[in-house]
C-alpha cells in the first residue's frame, strides 16, 4: 500500500534539482582528464617542438609570427593580472570574468588541438614557441603523430585570454546598450545579437591569422571555404560553428540570475557549503559547461567534417612550416588525401612518393 501522510501533515517536497551539482561533476572530470593527458605528455618524452621541416619561413611572415607572439603573450599576462590576480588579492577571491579569463586557458590547454582527433587537418606555424601537443596522450585519440602539432605556448595565451574573451566584454556592452534601446527584445534575440557580433569579428580576425600564416587549416572541404587550395583557406564551417560557440559564451556571461549565477550554478545556495567551497563548486560547474560548450558546439561538426575533407593544396604541402612534422616534406607520412584509407596510431600509412608503409606491429 501506498503510504499516506498523516492528517495535518504535509508530505515532503520533493528534491529540488541542484545543475549545479552535475556541471561540477563534469568539470571535475574534464579536470582529471587534462591533468592526465599533461603527465603522459610529459612522462612519454613526447614534449619536444615540432619540427620545423625543409622549407624555409619567409622572413616577412617569422617577423610578424614573432611580434604578434610578444604581444599575446604579454597581452595575456595583462588579462590574467588584471581579472585574476588582482580581485585575488584585494578580495581573497575570484570574480566571475576571472573565472571566465581562467576558464578559456583552461580549453586551450586541452582542446585547442582536439578537431585533429580523427584526421590531422589543423597546424600552427612551427616558428611559435611549442613543445609540440598534448594530444596523443588523450585517452582514445585516432589520428596518428599528432603530439607532432606545435601547440603555440606563448601565443595561444593571448589568443585565449585577450582574443578569445575580451571580445566577450565588448559583446556584454553591446547587448545592453540594444536592450536599452529596445526594451521589449527577447532573450533568443540578444543571443542572435551576440552571435552576429561575434561571427564578424571572428572572420576579421581568422582572416589575419590564416593569411599571415599564423596557422594553417590544411584540410578542408573546399565547396564549403573560402580562399580554397592556398595556404590560408579558410572552412566557413569553422566560423560558423565557432561564432555559434563564442556567441553562447557570452550569452553565459550575459544572462545572469538576480544573485549573478549562470545556468551552472543554479542551486548552489541549497548546498550550504563554506565561502571557499562555494567558490571551488562555481568554477567546477563552470568547467563543466564551458568544455560541454566547446566539445559539442565546436569539436564535434569539425571532425565530422574532417573526415570528409579534400587532398591537401600543395600551396600547403610545400610549406613545411604549417605541416608541423605531421606530414608531407620532411616525413615519410603523405598528408591525408580522399584515395588513401585514413590512418590510425600505429596502423599502416601510405608514404609521400607513395608507397604503403606497414609498421614492424602490424606485419
Amino acid at each position: 500500500a501506498l503510504p499516506i501522510s498523516p492528517p495535518g501533515v504535509d508530505a515532503a517536497p520533493p528534491r529540488p534539482t541542484r545543475p549545479v551539482s552535475w556541471f561540477a561533476m563534469v568539470g571535475a572530470l574534464v579536470l582529471a582528464v587534462q591533468a592526465y593527458a599533461w603527465a603522459r605528455w610529459a612522462w612519454s618524452g613526447q614534449m619536444v617542438p615540432a619540427p620545423p621541416g625543409p622549407t624555409p619561413i619567409p622572413g616577412w611572415m617569422e617577423l610578424l609570427a614573432r611580434i604578434t607572439e610578444i604581444l599575446n603573450f604579454v597581452g595575456g599576462l595583462a588579462v590574467v593580472g588584471w581579472f585574476v590576480v588582482r580581485p585575488w588579492i584585494r578580495d581573497r577571491k575570484l570574480g566571475f570574468d576571472g573565472m571566465l579569463v581562467i576558464i578559456w586557458i583552461q580549453m586551450w590547454l586541452l582542446q585547442d588541438p582536439i578537431q585533429n582527433w580523427t584526421v590531422n587537418n589543423f597546424a600552427y606555424n612551427v616558428t611559435f614557441v611549442n613543445l609540440g601537443s598534448w594530444t596523443s596522450s588523450l585517452p582514445g585519440w585516432v589520428a596518428p603523430d599528432s603530439h607532432l602539432m606545435g601547440e603555440p605556448l606563448l601565443w595561444g595565451l593571448g589568443a585565449y585570454a585577450v582574443g578569445m574573451f575580451l571580445p566577450m566584454l565588448a559583446c556584454c556592452a553591446l547587448m545592453r546598450k540594444v536592450r536599452e534601446r529596445r526594451p521589449g527584445i527577447g532573450a533568443a534575440a540578444l543571443i542572435g545579437v551576440a552571435v552576429a557580433a561575434m561571427s564578424i569579428f571572428l572572420i576579421v580576425l581568422e582572416t589575419f591569422w590564416v593569411r599571415t600564416g599564423q596557422y594553417s587549416y590544411m584540410g578542408v572541404v573546399k565547396s564549403l571555404s573560402l580562399w580554397p587550395d592556398t595556404y590560408y583557406q579558410y572552412p566557413m564551417y569553422s566560423w560558423l560553428a565557432w561564432s555559434v560557440f563564442w556567441g553562447l559564451m557570452v550569452a553565459l556571461r550575459f544572462f545572469r540570475n538576480d544573485k549573478g549565477q549562470t545556468i551552472a550554478e543554479r542551486g548552489i545556495e541549497q548546498l550550504r557549503l563554506t565561502p571557499r567551497r562555494t567558490q571551488a563548486v562555481r568554477f567546477l560547474a563552470l568547467v563543466g559547461l564551458c568544455n560541454l560548450m566547446y566539445a559539442f558546439l565546436y569539436c564535434l561538426p569539425m571532425n565530422l567534417f574532417a573526415t570528409h575533407v579534400d587532398a591537401f593544396p600543395r600551396d600547403v604541402l610545400e610549406r613545411s612550416y604549417l605541416t608541423s612534422g605531421l606530414c608531407g616534406l620532411g616525413t615519410d607520412r603523405a598528408c591525408s588525401d580522399p584515395r588513401f584509407p585514413t590512418p590510425r596510431e600505429g596502423s599502416a600509412y601510405v608514404s609521400p612518393d607513395g608507397r604503403l608503409v606497414v609498421p614492424e606491429v602490424t606485419r
